[in-house]
């Protein structure tokens, strides 16, 4: 009995340390991944910094939004990697192993070059950027060919903000998730 009371106090006085990101780049890759591998959205959703995520979709834009619009366009785009990236991740990442580099530090991010053999000849080289904070390391973009997600993606991004607004593009957003 003592024994479980003892662990039920170690949960309650050290919640923040079971459900952190790790402390260290390639620890959290390999959290996502496996996450996705299983399925286990809600987790792999976590080590994301959605946050940084969106203020580079909307430079400058971004820090002018409340907070709940922040919130909005944030939930909207946690929907939309769930809903389209993830299963994308999942088609190259399954049953594939990836192969990591020595993390490169730049600032208050780190790059995380890495490898996958994809059908067994074609060699795809990619990075993943990763923020540290205080919770661990979260990933906030993925570099592919020299070109980052969000400045891939930018461009829709900021068009659809000018033109509709806001709440358009989370409309537009949603919509894209489906």
């Amino acid at each position: 009995m003592l024994k479980k009371v003892s662990f039920l106090l170690i949960l309650l006085l050290f919640p923040f340390q079971l459900f952190s990101a790790p402390k260290n780049p390639v620890s959290s890759v390999k959290k996502l991944v496996g996450n996705i591998r299983y399925k286990k959205n809600d987790k792999a959703i976590a080590l994301i910094d959605i946050k940084s995520f969106c203020k580079n979709l909307l430079p400058g834009d971004y820090e002018k939004l409340s907070d709940g619009d922040k919130k909005k366009f944030e939930d909207a785009m946690k929907e939309y990697i769930q809903a389209r990236s993830f299963p994308v991740a999942l088609k190259y990442f399954d049953k594939i192993d990836i192969n990591y580099e020595k993390p490169k530090k730049k600032g208050n991010e780190t790059e995380l070059p890495s490898s996958i053999m994809y059908k067994g000849s074609e060699k795809i080289q990619f990075s993943w950027i990763l923020t540290n904070s205080s919770e661990g390391y979260l990933i906030s973009d993925f570099l592919i060919k020299g070109k980052l997600a969000t400045e891939t993606n930018r461009p829709k991004i900021e068009s659809a903000y000018k033109k509709k607004g806001l709440d358009g593009l989370v409309q537009l957003i949603k919509k894209a998730s489906k």
